[in-house]
């Protein structure tokens, strides 16, 4: 049976509930309502939602059908009018879940800190791969979601060697996959690049002034899930998660460390995704390509800038910075903005080329289910740690400032080069206007000194003339 697509509504009184299902035959379509569960039916189709509250199928009750949309409408009365359904939006929560198999129930490691703590509910069916065991024993060389998967994992590394800078992570801890994961992009940076980034104002300051989407929006209410969206919510199953109180931090620190990725691929894309979009957000962020496991936010923090610093074609800690704020506003903005931010994720996982679709087994799918689950006041907790947060270019071990010193040195040498340059070419052109001027006084003044003596001469062979001229006329006159 298909799960069909769905949309609720409420008002004070009611709740609606809008299925499209195109290929259903109305005639065998039934409806059942009691308390909180609501069941629709029709071939192919099968619905089964589990609601905030309790609503009641009356004689007011009003269901109907639009042939032209494939749309089936009904709308049910509250039991307790004026009361606000929760997280209707969040579709995926309210699908009745399915019952927890024996197996999976072995599986599962009760603990005694209560899960109240973190917003989580109590159960949980852990997150899996084929032919993949969950280990608790060995916990610190799991990976994926909330570090609950472990088992073959050596196959599968082989198969998507540019997804995973740590190839096996079940023979590395954690603590060895952050000192490992540190060395690596210290091979990886490049003072070059980032000094090139660094002295580049022009490059960098429209990607800074880009105004992103979710700046645009001054209400939560203003959010809203678009059809595409709320496909992919309802095709995801309805799990519980129990987690201990460290187990869910590292999930919301890794959870920051993906919203991070995409937000600097949203940025520098001006929301233009490209056929690098997933590679970008694969490998700025830790979670996806080491499996790193977090302990504070500040480590988060500083393991985006790092990498946000490394591998991306911009690489700009003003940049860097304008990122964290970005996620600072998303994270402001709630769960239903996470939620979509996550979607958009998913989406370009599975239309990766490098098959990023195992991204989505391994942590998308249930960060989705997770999000949609999670307290807005976990939300508010984590925008206001890094609201109060500054990350420092010294914190980052990449020795920034000694580099952009280094940078400035250069660039205060070479202008000084340049400006003897240029006064050496100056000096010079002098030198050829004055030695110029002066051949050219010297050739003038040996032309007078010609002249006069030509008219000297002129005046003298006129006046030997003039006299043989009288003596030959005085000769005439005598003869």
């Amino acid at each position: 049976m298909l799960v069909p697509k769905f949309k609720l509504d409420q008002t004070d009184q009611t709740v609606t509930v809008k299925i499209h299902s195109p290929y259903s035959n109305i005639e065998d379509a039934e409806v059942y309502v009691e308390k909180n569960e609501f069941i629709f039916s029709s071939t192919p189709y099968h619905l089964r939602l589990n609601l905030p509250g309790d609503i009641v199928e009356n004689d007011v009750s009003v269901g109907k059908y639009d042939c032209d949309s494939g749309y089936y409408t009904f709308t049910f009365d509250k039991v307790n009018e004026g009361e606000f359904f929760k997280d209707l939006d969040m579709v995926t929560s309210l699908l009745a879940p399915k019952e927890m198999t024996d197996v999976t129930r072995d599986l599962i490691e009760i603990i005694n800190s209560g899960p109240e703590e973190s917003g989580i509910v109590e159960s949980v069916e852990p997150s899996r791969l084929p032919n993949a065991d969950i280990s608790f024993t060995n916990h610190q060389f799991a990976y994926g979601f909330a570090n609950k998967t472990s088992g073959s994992f050596r196959n599968l590394s082989g198969e998507f060697p540019n997804i995973f800078e740590l190839k096996t992570p079940e023979e590395i801890s954690f603590g060895d996959r952050k000192k490992l994961m540190q060395e690596y992009e210290n091979t990886k940076f490049s003072s070059d690049h980032y000094l090139a980034d660094y002295f580049d104002e022009e490059l960098i300051s429209p990607i800074l002034a880009y105004k992103a989407s979710w700046e645009d929006i001054d209400s939560s209410n203003e959010i809203k899930f678009t059809d595409d969206e709320l496909e992919i919510l309802k095709d995801l199953p309805n799990k519980e998660y129990l987690l201990t109180k460290e187990e869910f931090d590292n999930v919301t620190y890794s959870l920051v460390d993906i919203i991070y990725a995409y937000c600097f691929e949203k940025r520098v894309t001006c929301n233009e995704n490209t056929i690098e979009s997933s590679w970008t957000i694969n490998r700025i962020s830790g979670t996806l390509s080491w499996f790193a496991v977090f302990s504070s936010i500040t480590e988060t923090l500083i393991s985006c800038y790092r990498r946000s610093l490394i591998y991306p074609i911009y690489r700009n800690f003003k940049l860097s910075t304008k990122v964290c704020n970005d996620v600072e506003t998303i994270f402001k903005l709630g769960r239903k903005y996470i939620v979509k931010c996550l979607i958009e994720i998913y989406q370009l996982f599975n239309l990766s080329q490098d098959a990023r679709y195992i991204l989505n087994q391994l942590y998308m799918k249930d960060f989705l289910i997770f999000s949609q689950k999670c307290s807005e006041d976990a939300y508010k907790t984590i925008y206001e740690d890094i609201s109060t947060m500054t990350i420092s270019k010294s914190s980052l071990n990449l020795d920034l400032e000694e580099y952009e010193d280094a940078g400035k040195m250069v660039q205060v040498e070479e202008a000084q080069i340049l400006e003897n340059t240029i006064a050496l070419k100056v000096a010079s052109m002098k030198l050829v206007d004055d030695i110029s001027k002066s051949e050219i006084n010297k050739n003038t003044g040996s032309e007078a000194d010609s002249d006069d003596y030509s008219n000297s001469s002129s005046v003298s062979t006129s006046s030997s003339s003039s006299s043989t001229s009288s003596e030959l006329d005085s000769d005439d006159e005598s003869d």
